[in-house]
């Protein structure tokens, strides 16, 4: 982790977060990161951090904020535009300056962001320096394109097309306001004017020739200006589950801080001290962003809570939202969640884990912490912290691998009252098996089988955008996984899956006995309901033992809840749980019998902190 003091702070409704360095003296130059939008902008929320981090152990004060209306920040107005998120970037800027004494700025942005942080930049006359990653030269080009993207994310999950949205600018359920949209739309960046004597820097995607003719209007204008290749970008930005940062470019931009610009020194401000967490508040609910440390971890987490909160007000706790989502979801969708919850008196909190988004550490390349320990210790860490806050019942809520963790995290410790697994693809995980991200899928025999058959497939096979070897040994894998089933159906102790099997049904067994409820949300043809077959029987008759197990289905949808009338129905789902959680009570005492892997342990070091 780079020496680094990082907190939450919130103002004019917007989050952010504010890494400052650690040592007496600081830059007398800060440097405000503007993000990039929807896809983008989850996979480089690591990405963001790890910057951030660099640039602060040289000693450069930095924020990082979400846009209004975007992740934790409040709702935009229904009239504002990008005049409003260019505001917001302003807005950080001067908090910067006020909490680290810094008198010069920096904008760097990604994607979308380098729009926000060139228009930013304009007129500020504290400017002194811009670096743009990966360009947005024409706003209605990427209009465009953001419209082909959602075409083919729907194209890819076999979604009908007559499900999306074409009235409104939409990518994986974040929306961009008309407003916004109408203004984006006349920007061109490579046109626009530029500030005035003030170095830039520029990364460059190799053969987008937009990034290049963008270079020459910078230098036309007079500009010093550096540009270097972004080899990085698809790494970054191309799968948001295999998203690596690009840390070529970090190391590049943090030398080209320390080597462009003549910066002198700035004394820690006394108001530094006193920053407090970071908290926004509307008439229906108020949030906290806190960081919470155990175990020599910084859970990054934002609780939301009712106006006026019940201390046995039941509290839902919301694991990441599958794979390395970070803690408001690819669609938002955990923040719409909370916030709605409030409303009904639930307290919620929405973290990320270990090795994603804003919290700390980050494992070693190549180890995950998708269906490890790590990601069920960070669920009972949070469990563990929160008890001495609030005393009502706790749910976990989880999505694909958080599902999985919350599941584990309830069979040990009674504290836990509620389940919501939505979309869980695995109850155990083989230990002979990696973890590792190739073993991760989601697709079902159901959904292999209609891919097989789809003209859409065949499209692609022929475009030479398939490979037919690979797709091959995804079915063989998924027929022999579904032989495995059918066998240990029969003979469970003759095959590992029953065995796993017998693993995970004990743990369904004390739930059970804890009458813990245990509420499945899935998506009709998810390998998450092949999964409840394999383990309760084809036709779930099954589940006839276990009265504290529910199952409730959504049709035509993917794993990842698209397209919205899934997230409408999960909205509603746990609309009705909040209601069910009033009456899920308290966890019975301990009478000395539990299993050893049920282990409570406050006796764990907990601590609000800053990084």
């Amino acid at each position: 982790m780079a020496l680094n003091n990082t907190q939450p702070i919130g103002f004019n409704g917007i989050c952010g977060l504010l890494t400052l360095p650690v040592t007496d003296t600081w830059k007398d130059t800060g440097v405000v990161l503007c993000r990039p939008w929807s896809r983008d902008e989850v996979s480089c929320r690591k990405f963001y951090r790890v910057l951030a981090d660099s640039f602060a152990a040289r000693g450069y004060p930095v924020i990082r904020f979400d846009y209004p209306g975007q992740v934790d920040s409040l709702d935009m107005a229904e009239n504002d535009g990008i005049d409003r998120w260019v505001e917001a970037a302003n807005e950080s800027a001067s908090a910067l300056k006020k909490h680290s004494g810094c008198e010069r700025i920096v904008f760097f942005g990604l994607g979308l962001g380098t729009v926000i942080a060139q228009m930013a930049a304009q007129t500020r006359p504290d400017i002194a320096g811009l670096i743009l990653a990966a360009p947005v030269t024409s706003g209605r080009r990427y209009l465009r394109e953001l419209g082909l993207h959602a075409k083919m994310a729907f194209e890819a999950e076999l979604l009908p097309l007559d499900l999306l949205d074409t009235d409104k600018v939409s990518l994986l359920g974040n929306v961009l306001p008309d407003k916004f949209v109408k203004d984006l739309a006349e920007v061109k960046l490579d046109k626009s004017p530029l500030p005035r004597k003030v170095p830039v820097l520029l990364f460059a995607r190799d053969g987008v020739s937009s990034d290049r003719t963008l270079a020459d209007h910078i230098q036309s204008e007079g500009l010093e200006i550096s540009v270097h290749p972004f080899s990085g970008y698809d790494d970054l930005v191309g799968n948001i589950l295999q998203s690596r940062p690009d840390w070529d470019l970090i190391s590049t931009a943090t030398d080209w801080l320390t080597n462009t610009l003549s910066s002198g020194n700035s004394e820690m401000p006394a108001n530094q001290a006193d920053l407090g967490p970071g908290r926004l508040e509307t008439g229906q609910f108020r949030e906290e962003a806190l960081f919470v440390g155990a175990h020599e971890k910084h859970l990054y987490c934002i609780v939301t809570s009712p106006i006026e909160a019940a201390k046995t007000a039941p509290v839902f706790i919301f694991g990441n939202t599958g794979g390395y989502d970070h803690h408001a979801g690819r669609g938002r969708e955990w923040v719409t969640a909370a916030r709605k919850l409030a409303q009904l008196g639930v307290i919620s909190v929405r973290f990320d884990g270990v090795n994603t988004g804003d919290s700390y550490p980050d494992l070693p390349e190549g180890q995950e912490a998708l269906y490890s320990e790590t990601q069920i210790e960070d669920f009972l860490d949070l469990i563990d912290y929160f008890e001495g806050r609030y005393q009502g019942p706790v749910t976990l809520i989880g999505r694909c691998s958080s599902a999985y963790s919350a599941f584990h995290a309830a069979a040990r410790d009674p504290r836990v009252r509620q389940l919501v697994l939505i979309n869980q693809l695995k109850f155990m995980w083989d230990p002979d098996v990696p973890v590792d991200l190739k073993y991760m899928g989601h697709r079902s025999t159901a959904d292999y089988t209609k891919r097989l058959t789809s003209a859409h497939t065949f499209k692609r096979l022929f475009r030479g955008e398939l490979n037919f070897a690979t797709a091959g040994r995804g079915v063989a894998k998924m027929l022999r996984q579904r032989a495995a089933e059918k066998l240990a159906a029969v003979f469970p102790q003759l095959t590992k899956f029953g065995r796993l099997k017998a693993e995970a049904l004990k743990k369904f067994e004390v739930l059970r006995e804890r009458d813990v409820k245990v509420h499945f949300f899935c998506s009709v043809g998810d390998e998450s309901v092949d999964q409840l077959k394999a383990h309760f029987g084809p036709d779930l008759k099954g589940f006839a033992a276990f009265p504290n197990i529910s199952l409730t289905t959504v049709d035509n949808a993917d794993h990842n809840l698209m397209p919205d009338h899934a997230r409408a129905e999960m909205f509603s789902f746990l609309e009705k749980i909040a209601h069910l959680s009033d009456t899920a009570g308290q966890p019975p005492a301990a009478t000395g019998d539990e299993p050893s892997s049920k282990v409570l342990r406050s006796t764990s070091r907990h601590a609000v902190s800053a990084v």
